[in-house]
């Protein structure tokens, strides 16, 4: 009896006793090979932000090398530009008209002059601002009025040779002169060396290119026509108003009266013989 109860005992305990787990036993060479794994994976990852980076950079450096081409292009096309027969005629846009265009033919009626109110010395001058003129000139007749003594104050003129209109120019010297531009806010003063001629019809001082382009002279040709003088383009200097009429030629008819005034009371006509020119 004895036995056989020890025997349900360890039945009994055996059945009761839980059995232990077995753990998987680590020998190191999965940690290995999951370390490698990562490794692997923060590479590929490294390298695609590698690779993506560059290629930001390289859009980068496209976009910087495309907005560098516009700047240049774009500093270029501010720059005076001179044409030529091989330049492409692509972008072609009509000219703003700034006033009136004349009629047909008529298109030589709407030049006008640059004349502007001078000071030389103590009396008033009239100055033509002529971009056309090469040189500055003034004639002989129009520097007496204002410089009495003008032939003793010229300078002897080198060799040059000058003309108008194909009429040969001729040269007394040069006279060193100072010109004053009134105006309200500031009066702006330049010396200019003016070449005096003898034949010269004009009745204005004539300020040429020369000194145009040495003092920085612009002359606006817009609706409001007016020029500057150096930096300071906010102080406006005006012209005259001296637009020439043209003087349309009239046909007129013949008339009794007229032919008899001219074939019978003029031919008996008889003039003083003291009469003159002036």
């Amino acid at each position: 009896m004895k036995d056989l109860r020890h025997q349900d005992n360890n039945q009994v305990l055996m059945k009761e006793t839980p059995q232990l787990r077995e753990w998987p036993t680590f020998t190191g060479e999965d940690d290995h090979n999951d370390k490698e794994e990562e490794s692997d994976s923060e590479k590929d990852t490294e390298e695609s932000e590698t690779s993506e980076s560059d290629e930001i950079n390289n859009i980068k450096a496209k976009i910087n090398n495309i907005d560098l081409i516009y700047e240049v292009l774009d500093v270029n096309s501010n720059l005076p530009q001179v044409g030529t027969s091989d330049t492409s005629l692509k972008n072609i846009q009509d000219a703003k008209l700034y006033r009136t265009k004349p009629a047909k033919g008529m298109g030589y009626t709407a030049g006008k002059s640059s004349i502007r109110i001078v000071i030389v010395g103590n009396q008033e001058a009239k100055v033509n601002l002529d971009t056309g003129a090469y040189s500055t000139c003034v004639g002989k007749n129009s520097l007496k009025s204002i410089v009495p003594d003008w032939e003793e104050k010229l300078i002897p003129i080198q060799g040059d040779k000058f003309s108008s209109s194909s009429e040969s120019m001729k040269l007394l010297g040069i006279i060193d002169l100072t010109l004053t531009f009134p105006h309200p806010s500031q009066c702006i003063r330049v010396k200019v060396e003016f070449v005096v001629m003898k034949n010269c019809t004009s009745n204005h001082f004539i300020l040429g290119n020369d000194y145009l382009s040495i003092y920085g002279i612009d002359i606006s040709s817009q609706k409001d026509r007016y020029y500057t003088i150096g930096d300071n383009k906010r102080q406006k200097f005006g012209v005259l108003n001296n637009k020439k009429q043209i003087k349309v030629i009239k046909k007129e008819e013949k008339t009794p009266e007229k032919d008899f005034l001219i074939r019978d009371q003029l031919k008996k006509a008889e003039f003083n013989q003291e009469l003159t020119e002036k």
